[in-house]
């Protein structure tokens, strides 16, 4: 029935039994003359007498010291000195003085002046009497240290009281140490003593302990002596360690033997099987409960209605509630509290207000926790107007809310845009001695951020930097965020610092935010550092951000750098794009590096990708430039047969570069297709192509082009019209 003892022996028998007598000096009964009553009479009766004159005047002498000390403040520093001839140390004045104070804690006071200043300890009769008055006075643990001082073993029945105390003090495992000590000694342990061991474990928590005790109890056979609370705290340490159905049946098997434990153990019977949603048992515990003359009371119903409404019970626990009402019973406020809690998880708000209201009607006004369960239920339903009211209606009254409560009112308050309103409850928190806690600043400073109020969300996240815990990752990712956006970048880093200082380690999405707020500011060297740090740290960024930094490399004419970059991305497996390509394309190209651009643009269709107009033109200016309009034309050719529409401008590169390499005949076709497609070509394309048709002695052709030059209305130069003139002169 009860498991089997696995250390509560061992866990005590290790320690060496300590001689009583050890260490002890035996004081001597001295008279007023300084003879020991041994020396005093050769007789008994001598003896007797002496000891009875003696015993009279440390009566009168323990009154005395026991006046000094209650009413001198430093009586240790004198009362040798005043009393220089007494010998304080004698048994027989001890135990009158403690006989005659009525100070427990004093006559303690006294035994540890005697023990220190004399280098003695009272004899065991002098110590258990001590011993004796402080547990009577509940100071066990003056008492414990009286034992341990004097190291003497008190009576059996001062051991057992002690046990009794040690348990109320949750001192368990000392108070089974004194149990293996009486039991050595040949003393049986009352089942009293016993339950208040198997008490304390269970207040400790230590089911198990519990358990291992009972089993020695049964091998001393103290278990025969079993009464309704040894029933009652076994049963409970079941229930207490989720073992309910054993306890329900070591309560059948006691029944039997006529030991009834009554309406708690029931009850917690009960309550344990709700909590495991076996109803049918807890059904059957009822009616054992009720065959036995033990009516159910509210409380009954109570843990009932609790356990129905905790397993989202809540419509039975309802029925149960009103059945209570039909048959008389009155239901208390805590049951009230408990089922309007059931009604309002359940989404049954209208039902709760209900019986908030017939609650108060039958007289009994809402607590703290009945007001705070109402206010829960009007934030879920979304009645915020409500929710307010209560908040306001429970500060009125003085009642303390929670953190939790003040969290969700003040981060409904930031979600609406009323960041001041929910900065006045926090206030409210503060002056009504709630913690506001990490959620709460976050509240607060979120809402901030989102209504662009800088100074406040800064001056919360100092106060909270100064409190503990911490403001988290996501708190600083969205300042960082916040100040990047308004274009603060010198905050961000700062936040970023403070970050790393504090041991917080920025996510990837932190460290992007960072690069893109740099790029915008211009710190390009920032962005580099970031970049680095990013990479040791194994935090992959993302396609759009390693292309602003490309992009910012090649217009700093860095096509190199960018180019390593692009290589990072591919080993840290971020896919680069038609942006990533293009960007480089346009760098190379501006450096004169065709080559590496020719091969970009290559690997760019290779993947399936789309070159960008720009990346076309850039190559073509290029290599218009570079002398090779035949590479140029044929650039010119796929992009036009990708639908890429070339910009006006390239045309005339591309006219420039064939007039440059003397084909004047593809030249004039270029400009005519252009003067098809209305497309006005710019004064340097009519200049090139009329100077390669002269150098070409095609004068005719010349004086056409300059013809449509001048009617489009540009200003013919001087030594344009002089070569035309010349040239068929000088033939």
């Amino acid at each position: 029935m009860i498991r089997a003892s696995s250390y509560v022996n061992s866990f005590f028998r290790h320690r060496a039994r300590r001689n009583p007598n050890a260490q002890l000096r035996n004081l001597s009964v001295d008279g007023k003359d300084g003879v020991s009553e041994a020396e005093g009479s050769g007789s008994i009766g001598g003896e007797r007498v002496s000891q009875d004159i003696s015993r009279r005047n440390y009566t009168e002498m323990a009154k005395i010291v026991a006046t000094i000390t209650r009413e001198k403040p430093r009586w240790e520093q004198t009362l040798v000195s005043d009393f220089p001839s007494f010998n304080f140390a004698d048994p027989l004045f001890f135990r009158e003085l403690v006989a005659t104070q009525n100070n427990v804690l004093l006559s303690l006071r006294f035994f540890q002046w005697l023990c220190t200043n004399h280098d003695c300890t009272p004899d065991p009769i002098s110590s258990n009497m001590l011993f004796e008055a402080l547990l009577d006075a509940k100071a066990v643990r003056a008492a414990k240290m009286v034992r341990d001082i004097a190291g003497f073993i008190p009576d059996s029945a001062s051991l057992e009281q002690y046990v009794k105390c040690l348990c109320g003090v949750g001192f368990i495992e000392e108070a089974i140490e004194v149990y293996f000590q009486l039991k050595e000694a040949g003393i049986r342990i009352s089942i009293v003593a016993c339950n208040s061991i198997l008490s304390g474990c269970l207040k400790a928590g230590k089911t198990e302990l519990l358990f291992e005790f009972y089993q020695e109890m049964i091998k001393a056979g103290t278990a025969s002596d079993a009464n309704t609370e040894t029933v009652g705290c076994l049963i409970q340490a079941f229930c207490d360690s989720g073992q309910v159905a054993r306890g329900y049946e070591l309560l059948n098997q006691f029944l039997k033997t006529g030991l009834d434990p009554g309406n708690p153990t029931y009850n917690k019977l009960i309550a344990g099987f709700c909590q495991a949603k076996n109803y049918a048992s807890m059904s059957e515990v009822l009616h054992t409960m009720i065959a036995r003359n033990h009516l159910p009371t509210i409380y009954t119903y109570q843990e009932i209605i609790n356990g129905l409404c905790k397993n989202e019970e809540c419509l039975e626990a309802y029925r149960v509630f009103n059945d209570l009402k039909d048959r008389g019973y009155a239901p208390d406020r805590v049951m009230y509290t408990t089922m309007i809690h059931g009604l309002c998880e359940m989404g049954s708000f209208g039902e709760a207000r209900k019986l908030w209201f017939e609650m108060m009607d039958k007289g009994m006004q809402p607590n703290a926790y009945t007001y705070n369960t109402m206010l829960h239920g009007s934030l879920k339903s979304g009645d915020f107007e409500r929710a307010c009211e209560l908040y306001n209606e429970m500060c009125n009254k003085g009642y303390g809310t929670t953190t939790v409560t003040c969290n969700k009112i003040i981060s409904e308050l930031c979600s609406r845009g009323k960041s001041d309103e929910a900065f006045e409850v926090f206030k409210k928190m503060s002056e009504t001695g709630i913690q506001a806690d990490a959620i709460t600043y976050n509240s607060l400073i979120r809402g901030f951020c989102k209504e662009g109020k800088v100074d406040e969300r800064m001056n919360l996240l100092n106060e909270l930097v100064a409190q503990d815990p911490q403001p988290s990752v996501s708190l600083y990712e969205l300042l960082i965020i916040k100040s990047c956006k308004d274009g603060d970048f010198e905050a961000a880093k700062r936040l970023l610092g403070d970050m790393s200082s504090k041991g917080l380690h920025p996510n990837a999405y932190t460290y992007d935010t960072m690069l893109h707020g740099s790029l915008k500011s211009g710190d390009f060297e920032h962005v580099r550092e970031l970049y680095n740090e990013t990479c040791n740290k194994g935090y992959g960024t993302t396609t759009a951000t390693c292309n602003k930094i490309i992009s910012e490399l090649c217009s700093r004419g860095k096509s190199d750098e960018a180019s390593e970059m692009f290589k990072k991305m591919s080993e840290t497996g971020i896919k680069a794009d038609a942006i990533t390509y293009n960007s480089l394309i346009r760098g190379f190209c501006k450096e004169g590096k065709v080559g590496k651009s020719m091969n970009l643009l290559n690997e760019l269709v290779a993947q399936g990708l789309q070159p960008s107009a720009s990346s076309y033109a850039s190559l073509i200016i290029q290599l218009c430039q570079n002398g090779d309009a035949e590479s140029a034309k044929r650039l010119w050719g796929d992009m036009v047969s990708k639908g890429i529409e070339p910009h006006a401008n390239l045309r005339e590169h591309l006219i420039s570069g064939l007039c440059k390499q003397g084909r004047a005949t593809e030249g004039m076709d270029r400009l005519m297709g252009m003067l098809e497609n209305k497309i006005k070509p710019k004064k340097a394309a009519f200049e090139d192509l009329a100077e390669c048709l002269i150098q070409s002695e095609r004068f005719d052709d010349c004086l056409l082009v300059l013809y449509i030059m001048r009617k489009m209305g540009y200003v013919i130069k001087r030594d344009v019209c002089h070569s035309v003139l010349s040239r068929p002169c000088l033939k």
